[in-house]
């Protein structure tokens, strides 16, 4: 529940961020060129990609989750290697030292330390979600890449290219829906893949991994709001 509620306030977060920032550029560019950003054609194109009824949106957001979880596998492998080879103590103790001096090179093997993993897994990440539909495309497999962030940029730009007539729009309704949908096929995805690792990790028995799966699904039946609001501290 605790990652869960983590999660949905990153998600929101980001959404709303990006989702302000596309609008912005959106307006610059029609203040400098008259014209929209991408034009009413690929913005049309852009809410029927979304239609979580019509498309592919749902098995492509599954797939994305799936590139989610092996980023973070990128990240963590990483920041396995730098702390097995001594690389912050080697930062730290490097000759540069001499000319920054000791505390700017402990101030950079702690920074190193702290984010490699982070580094490592937006790299992975951008690289698998750039790649995945242009070697789709090369290989002729009908195959693209959901996520929820790069889903709401771009349903921002077509809305507003659209115009304020847009956001009540039947299909605007069911590219709403549709960005609900890669959020939870998103996160679900790469919650469960990291579950199952977890719990291989610490040897758990078969029977009782889908036991803890099972327990975690009656609590949302129960108790929904625990994965939203924090409970109240009694």
């Amino acid at each position: 529940a605790r990652i869960v509620r983590s999660q949905l306030a990153a998600a929101v977060g980001n959404v709303t961020t990006v989702a302000i920032a596309a609008a912005l550029v959106s307006h610059a560019v029609h203040l400098r060129t008259g014209g929209g950003l991408i034009g009413a054609e690929k913005a049309n194109a852009v809410l029927a990609s979304l239609d979580p009824l019509r498309s592919g949106t749902a098995p492509f957001a599954v797939l994305t989750g799936v590139i989610l979880w092996t980023a973070s596998l990128v990240g963590g492998w990483l920041e396995n290697f730098a702390a097995c080879r001594r690389r912050p103590q080697a930062i730290a103790e490097h000759g540069a030292s001499r000319v920054l001096g000791q505390r700017t090179m402990r101030w950079a093997s702690d920074f190193f330390a702290r984010h490699i993993s982070g580094f490592g897994t937006s790299v992975a990440l951008g690289v698998m979600l750039g790649m995945t539909p242009s070697l789709a495309v090369f290989f002729g497999l009908p195959i693209d890449v959901r996520h929820v962030t790069l889903a709401t940029g771009q349903l921002a730009i077509a809305l507003f290219d659209l115009g304020w007539l847009s956001l009540t729009r039947p299909d605007a309704m069911m590219a709403y829906l549709g960005i609900v949908v890669i959020f939870v096929c998103n996160l679900g995805t790469s919650f469960f893949l990291a579950l199952m690792v977890a719990m291989r990790a610490r040897e758990v028995p078969r029977r009782d991994r889908w036991g803890l799966i099972t327990a975690i699904l009656r609590h949302f039946a129960r108790r929904p709001l625990d994965f939203i609001v924090p409970p109240r501290s009694g």
